[in-house]
């Protein structure tokens, strides 16, 4: 139904996963630099500042469920289990898990015969 978004055939390579990784974080906190400039916290009302964090909880949970779903296919390529990437919630253990999967490569598969 959905397209893969990566490079080569249906695989999530290292390279570009790395590149997606620093691509949400940088994101992650430009707009976060963007919703927490535009106002001082000591003179808006409360409703406004329920809105930005609101608005930040969101975004976050999206970048979130982002990473999940690129750390699962990038699991996969490298021929390990996708719920391994439950692992990311434990504090020090992400740590290792996204060098992990930054430093090795992925497997080699074999083209299957395309029918016309």
């Amino acid at each position: 139904m959905f397209k893969k978004q990566s490079l080569g055939e249906g695989r999530l390579q290292y390279l570009f996963f790395w590149l997606q990784v620093l691509g949400l974080s940088v994101l992650a906190g430009i707009i976060t630099f963007i919703l927490l400039g535009i106002f001082d916290p000591y003179n808006v009302d409360d409703g406004v500042q329920i809105i930005v964090y609101g608005l930040l909880c969101v975004f976050y949970a999206m970048i979130i469920i982002a990473c999940f779903m690129h750390t699962k296919d990038r699991l996969k390529d490298i021929g390990l289990l996708g719920w391994i990437s439950i692992v990311l919630l434990i504090p020090v253990l992400n740590l290792i898990l996204v060098l992990l999967l930054l430093g090795v490569p992925g497997e080699v598969r074999k083209r299957s015969a395309r029918r016309a």
